[in-house]
């Protein structure tokens, strides 16, 4: 179930860094010129294909926490988390180019490896835990979550508002999660 929602927080994540606004060009890409790819726009978006990328991400994000909220069995759940990926990736590849498709398969393969290796690394840190860490930790993680998806759900926020206080977020989270685990054995 994890890394089913993973899966979607991954392709979430690479979309709300893939949509940064800026470099977009003011409407769709021309036959002669395509938006250039660049560091905040890696797959050269236009603002057309960025704003249904937004939206696109929001809804994802959105059906996500109903499934997780609703409970049911894991199986049930695992279930409607792989149908919603698939919907997902569906329509981003509908809204992108073939290049850009390619281009953002990779980015999404290296965000999904980095996920991966973050849990591995969390998943030792754990076994060095105690008790009373881990409850604390996770209770911090839970809480970090909930604020990001508020900040990815707002509508009223712009993507750079958006970027800006998940980084706080993460920053805070860091900072409260090395605070719990300074005194963990290395």
């Amino acid at each position: 179930m994890k890394r089913f929602i993973t899966g979607i927080l991954a392709v979430g994540l690479a979309l709300t860094a893939f949509t940064g606004s800026q470099n977009a060009t003011a409407g769709p890409p021309t036959k002669t010129k395509a938006p250039a790819a660049s560091s905040s726009n890696p797959l050269g978006l236009s603002a057309t294909q960025r704003k249904k990328l937004e939206a696109i991400n929001a809804k994802a994000m959105k059906e996500m926490m109903a499934i997780r909220n609703a409970g049911g069995t894991q199986q049930v759940q695992t279930g409607k988390m792989t149908a919603l990926q698939q919907k997902t990736m569906a329509e981003i590849n509908a809204v992108l180019t073939p290049a850009q498709r390619t281009k953002f398969q990779q980015l999404q393969a290296q965000a999904m490896q980095k996920v991966m290796a973050e849990q591995a690394a969390d998943q030792q840190l754990r076994s060095r835990m105690t008790p009373a860490q881990i409850q604390q930790l996770t209770k911090v993680q839970k809480s970090a979550q909930a604020e990001a998806m508020k900040v990815v759900n707002n509508n009223n926020l712009t993507q750079e508002q958006k970027d800006a206080k998940l980084k706080a977020i993460e920053k805070n989270y860091l900072a409260q999660k090395a605070k719990i685990t300074k005194s963990v054995k290395k």
